[in-house]
């Protein structure tokens, strides 16, 4: 380490770096990878949570963390206990960390992802040193119902809500809480090549390999209007087969009688019919006798079947083909999904996957010595020798290296344009299609009830009344009292 070099601290105290060691990366929706190498006294070592910052040239903070592991070794050649050095490998952990290692006993009903965010900074970060900005925690959507008893780390929440929301999340190097969409963060410069400080790290590729015209969407079911359908007994089955596989049975009746509250789910016992949603066969429980020539069944349900939608664009296609010189210009995809229950939803997800996924991408990679940009800002970018003007892109990493000049922090920073970022998250298209998705896709409620356990303490002071009552022995006279045998005056 060089006069003027950046400095790392472990534990608080001044630690020396290893030159050209430092390479970390930070990404949208991951924990930062990465590590730095240090040299120490003999009998010097660090455990899993020891506190790490690495500040620049300028004493300004340009990471914040923990030591996942320490890896520590001699140099080559070196035998016990003849004195030296001993260098270090250093895993490292962003401050993610703070919510990492604590659990949450918590329930929510019919609020914003935002106020539960906010509710969990309370509860559970701000004891660990996390605070918030009045503007880095955003509103987002409302969320049903949400049960965690435990089985959830905060992190594990707020990754759940980012993926409910379509936003991201992160704890800043200081240690700030963040909850936004995808872009609503904006960097803090534009990007015009002053600020690249090397052109030559400089790369812009073009090319969308998630290139789409032509969408399908399938795998999901639309139900049927309410359906009756009649069964007579032969004294053979115990099994009856309705025209589409069930979605809901709204009653089950056998020979005039109501016997809904007996049809049970398969799998179930004591009942006198089963079924299955996606089964179209009504089984009949064996210890009953079968249905004779005069029984009747009657079933009331809603039937499901499968739809496939289809979305295209005419003009995209004949673009395609003039680029391609050949063939038809159709470039197809399917999109899958079991939890959209309308023929409308499905076209609706085939249109919006058309329309993201039909357009060019462009991937920029640059390295700067600027400060301030992290995942997950939308940045500006004006770089006239690749076509770019006022090109908005957003974040997708933002690394921490010395591996230019092993003296300077170079930060290596990765900007995606449409439509990668959003394809980077899975639960986009969840986000997008609120109005048409399953209900239960915005609730976690593996766990039926919270139970917390409390303890408590209380001071009792006992009190008490004592009523004394006098005896007085009879006095003998010779009119009224007298004595016997054991009575003597």
């Amino acid at each position: 380490m060089t006069a003027g070099a950046y400095t790392a601290k472990i534990a608080g105290s001044l630690v020396n770096v290893v030159a050209g060691s430092l390479n970390i990366v930070n990404q949208i929706g991951q924990r930062s990878q990465g590590g730095l190498t240090v040299w120490s006294a003999l009998g010097v070592t660090w455990q899993y949570g020891t506190q790490i910052q690495v500040y620049d040239d300028t004493n300004a903070l340009a990471y914040a963390g923990y030591i996942t592991k320490d890896k520590a070794y001699r140099d080559p050649g070196a035998r016990q206990g003849d004195g030296g050095l001993l260098l270090h490998d250093l895993t490292l952990m962003d401050n993610c960390y703070r919510a990492d290692k604590r659990r949450v006993f918590k329930s929510y009903l019919n609020v914003t992802a935002g106020f539960i965010v906010n509710d969990l900074l309370g509860a559970y970060l701000a004891p660990e040193g996390v605070t918030a900005l009045p503007t880095s925690i955003a509103t987002g959507l409302t969320i049903n119902e949400v049960i965690w008893n435990g089985t959830k780390s905060v992190s594990d929440a707020l990754t759940w809500l980012a993926e409910q929301a379509g936003y991201w999340w992160q704890i800043d190097l200081n240690a700030v809480l963040w909850f936004q969409p995808y872009g609503g963060v904006p960097a803090p410069f534009t990007l015009d090549g002053t600020n690249a400080d090397s052109m030559q790290d400089l790369y812009v590729e073009n090319g969308n390999d998630l290139y789409v015209n032509r969408e399908y969407a399938k795998g999901s079911f639309a139900e049927t209007s309410v359906l009756t359908e009649s069964f007579h007994g032969n004294s053979l089955t115990r099994n009856y087969t309705l025209s589409y596989e069930v979605s809901t049975v709204a009653s089950v009746a056998l020979n005039g009688v109501d016997v809904t509250a007996l049809s049970l789910t398969k799998g179930s016992s004591g009942g006198l019919f089963y079924y299955a949603v996606g089964d179209a066969v009504i089984a009949q429980d064996p210890s009953f006798p079968l249905l004779a020539v005069g029984d009747t069944l009657v079933i009331t349900y809603k039937g499901r079947y499968p739809v496939l939608a289809v979305a295209q664009n005419t003009a995209l296609i004949a673009a395609q083909k003039a680029r391609e010189g050949v063939g038809t210009g159709l470039v197809e995809s399917i999109y899958s999904s079991t939890k959209v229950r309308t023929l409308a939803a499905a076209f609706q997800i085939a249109s919006a996957l058309l329309s993201h996924y039909g357009s060019d991408s462009t991937l920029l990679t640059f390295s700067t010595r600027s400060k301030g940009l992290q995942p997950g800002q939308m940045l500006n970018v004006n770089l006239s020798d690749f076509g770019l003007s006022n090109k908005q892109m957003l974040i997708n990493s933002v690394g921490i290296s010395d591996q230019n000049d092993g003296i300077n922090i170079w930060y290596p920073v990765q900007a995606i344009g449409s439509p990668v970022e959003s394809a980077q998250w899975q639960t986009y298209w969840q986000n997008l299609m609120q109005q048409s998705s399953d209900p239960s896709d915005y609730t976690d409620t593996t766990d039926t009830s919270l139970a917390l356990l409390s303890v408590s303490s209380f001071t009792a002071s006992h009190s008490f009344a004592v009523t004394q009552a006098k005896h007085t022995c009879p006095i003998f006279s010779n009119a009224t009292t007298f004595g016997n045998s054991t009575v003597f005056c």
